[in-house]
């Protein structure tokens, strides 16, 4: 193998995990480490003193165009906008990676944020850069790094943020909370429906969803419980685990038809993530039933 494709092979993993982080979507992550390897082919050695440098601030950059394009994209996109899961088996290939940054609910919160706050943070908080190496691969000022990372960090709130609910059993909390939705009968489950509790639902408009968040408990009740009863006879429940954390994954004809992920403090519900859209769920159904 020639040195220069040693050396971008090398960086694949940490190139491929930047990019997800950066735009949460698996697929695209690929793309872009393809698009870099091709500008890496093409450039002379003697002008990359650091390939992991270089190649970091090549996948950055191609991830900001990405995401300034995507601002655009949403406002066609239908509904609610949630990151693609990870392949299940991506845990088991990196062993060593924190799947803490990983995680569904922090990937859909760094939507709030714009492409260079969201390349600070990620640089920062999951590959652990200092700023003055940050104000390299974004050409800004150190300065100004910080004033961005404050800024994501303001805007995200962590602290205050609702987190994956990681139930012993929770097969059976999942399943429970099916049957809750389709009552409408949450005492029997144990759990407490925030006041301010909202609920996004992601179809792509190419599975049935919910078009706009919904927003309070009577609205979440009323329109998951509706669609709980509708499909109660034609969908199975397993549970699973994606990016990390335990989730509910709705079977269909044999089919993958949603990935739920249930957020809170405590025993109270505040957030809950449904992904419906086929193309979103392609790839972790496949990986899911060759891992089986």
């Amino acid at each position: 193998m020639p040195a220069n494709l040693r050396q971008f092979e090398s960086q694949r993993n940490t190139m491929t995990r930047l990019a997800y982080r950066m735009l949460g979507s698996w697929s695209e992550a690929e793309d872009i480490v393809q698009d870099a390897f091709f500008r890496w082919r093409s450039v002379s050695r003697d002008k990359v003193e650091h390939p992991q440098a270089y190649l970091m601030k090549t996948v950055t950059h191609l991830c900001i165009d990405v995401l300034r394009k995507r601002k655009i994209d949403k406002l066609n996109y239908t509904g609610p906008w949630i990151p693609e899961p990870l392949e299940p088996t991506f845990e088991s290939r990196d062993p060593s990676e924190s799947m803490e940054s990983l995680g569904l609910g922090l990937l859909f919160l760094l939507e709030r944020l714009s492409p260079l706050e969201r390349a600070v943070f990620v640089l920062r908080e999951a590959f652990d850069l200092e700023h003055q190496e940050l104000a390299e691969i974004l050409r800004i000022s150190s300065q100004n790094s910080r004033q961005l990372l404050r800024r994501a960090r303001n805007r995200l709130s962590l602290a205050d943020q609702p987190q994956t609910l990681g139930f012993d059993g929770v097969e059976e909390i999942m399943s429970r909370f099916c049957e809750a939705m389709a009552t409408g009968d949450f005492e029997q489950l144990g759990l407490e429906l925030s006041e301010q509790v909202e609920a996004y639902t992601d179809g792509g408009g190419k599975a049935s969803a919910a078009r706009i968040p919904l927003l309070g408990i009577e609205r979440v009740t009323t329109v998951l419980g509706h669609v709980m009863r509708k499909h109660r006879d034609h969908f199975s429940w397993t549970s699973g685990r994606v990016n990390g954390e335990p989730a509910l994954l709705g079977w269909e004809d044999g089919s993958l038809a949603s990935v739920t992920l249930i957020q809170g403090h405590g025993r109270v519900i505040h957030r809950i993530l449904i992904i419906r859209n086929p193309d979103k769920l392609r790839r972790y159904e496949t990986a899911l039933k060759h891992s089986d």
